[in-house]
């Protein structure tokens, strides 16, 4: 998840600030949730990572084909 985080921090070249605020917020949720899933579901945490990189593929291509966001 860690290694993720640059690339929700750099959405802002291409998205407005409130869609990377929201990324953020949805990254941080995904990130706790593998905190406290580590112990209880340690093989669900590694599909944090791909339900992330998924995440942001739709705001992003969501976002420049509904809202034209540009870099």
């Amino acid at each position: 998840m860690l290694v993720l985080l640059p690339f929700y921090l750099a959405s802002g070249l291409m998205a407005p600030y409130w869609a990377v605020a929201l990324l953020v917020v949805v990254w941080l949720a995904l990130f706790l949730l593998g905190i406290l899933w580590f112990r209880r579901h340690p093989f669900l945490v590694l599909l944090l990572p791909v339900v992330a990189v998924a995440v942001w593929f739709v705001v992003m291509i969501g976002g420049e084909s509904l809202f034209g966001w540009t870099p």
